[in-house]
C-alpha cells in the first residue's frame, strides 16, 4: 500500500513526517506494529511518563555516509527522554561494554542491520530508509530477533518506530529512537571502548540544544563493578536501548 502525501500540499519536511506516520499505520494494519508500553524507563510507576503520542522530526544530521558508518561500535551511553519539564533524573555507570555492528543488508542502499551483542545475548534490528535522499532517517522493519528477545526474567517488548541520526562522524555516532506511545531514547556510540566525560557532556548538550530532555542516563564501559553487578547492569543498558527496561529487581521505589 502506498499513499502519495504530496497531494496534501505539505512542505518537504512535513511530507517526510507524514510519510513516516502513514508507513507506521500501514504496518499496524499488516500486524507488524507491535503494541508496547513505556513503564520501565523510570524507576516505578511513580515516575511513569505520559504517552509519546507522536515522533517529531528533529534537527538531525543531513549529510550521512552509511558506508562510512558500517562496522563495530561500542554502546557507551543510553539516555531516556521525556517531554515533561518536571522529570526525575537518574544516572548510573556500569562496567559492561555492549558491542554493536551496523551494516547494509545484502549491499542494499536503503536497508540496514544493527546487531547488539553482550555476554547475556544478542538482538538484531533491521531498518529501511524513509527517503534515500535523507539517509539519516530510518524506520524499523518487522520484528527484532535474537536471544535477548526470549529472556524470561526481563520480557522483551518489540520496537517499531523511527531512528534519527543526530550525529555521525568517524569516531562517534548518536542515534535517537522513537516509537509512538512507547519508546523515546538516544544511544551514544563510539569506535573506541571509552569516551571521556567532556566528550559525553558535549554530545548530551547537543541533544538538549535540539529539544530533547535527558532522563535516566546510563554510561557503559566504566570500571569498578564486580562481575555479577556488571552483568546485571549490562542487561539494564541493553534494555534501555531495546525496550527501556532498565529497572533492576532491587530498585528502591
Amino acid at each position: 500500500m502506498r499513499v502519495d502525501v504530496d497531494v496534501l500540499g505539505l512542505g518537504g519536511g512535513a511530507v517526510a513526517a507524514a510519510h513516516v506516520v502513514l508507513v507506521l499505520l500501514v504496518q499496524a494494519a499488516q500486524g507488524t506494529l507491535m503494541p508496547t508500553t513505556n513503564t520501565a524507563i523510570f524507576n516505578g510507576n511513580r515516575n511513569a511518563p505520559k504517552e509519546i503520542r507522536f515522533c517529531q522530526p528533529l534537527d538531525q544530521q543531513k549529510n550521512v555516509n552509511l558506508e562510512a558508518l558500517a562496522g563495530y561500535w561500542y554502546a557507551v551511553e543510553t539516555i531516556g527522554h521525556r517531554d515533561e519539564d518536571r522529570a526525575t533524573q537518574s544516572y548510573q555507570e556500569i562496567a559492561l561494554c555492549p558491542v554493536m555492528f551496523l551494516s547494509q543488508i545484502y549491499n542494499s542502499s536503503d536497508q540496514l542491520r544493527l546487531l547488539w551483542e553482550e555476554p547475556l545475548g544478542k538482538i538484531e534490528y533491521r531498518f529501511s530508509l524513509v527517503d534515500q535522499n535523507d539517509p539519516g532517517f530510518w524506520i524499523s522493519m518487522g520484528s527484532q530477533n535474537g536471544s535477548l528477545t526470549n529472556n524470561q526474567e526481563y520480557p522483551y517488548q518489540q520496537f517499531a518506530g523511527t531512528v534519527q541520526v543526530m550525529r555521525a562522524v568517524g569516531t562517534d555516532m548518536v542515534l535517537t529512537f522513537c516509537s509512538p506511545a512507547s519508546h523515546h531514547y538516544s544511544m551514544v556510540m563510539s569506535r573506541n571502548k571509552t569516551m571521556d566525560d567532556k566528550a559525553l557532556h558535549s554530545l548530551n548538550q547537543m541533544l538538549q540544544d535540539r529539544g530533547l530532555r535527558l532522563v535516566n542516563t546510563r554510561v557503559a564501559c566504566r570500571g569498578g563493578a564486580n562481575a555479577a553487578t556488571s552483568a546485571r547492569a549490562g542487561l539494564g543498558l541493553a534494555f534501555a536501548l531495546l525496550v527501556l527496561a532498565a529497572v533492576r529487581k532491587d530498585s528502591v521505589l
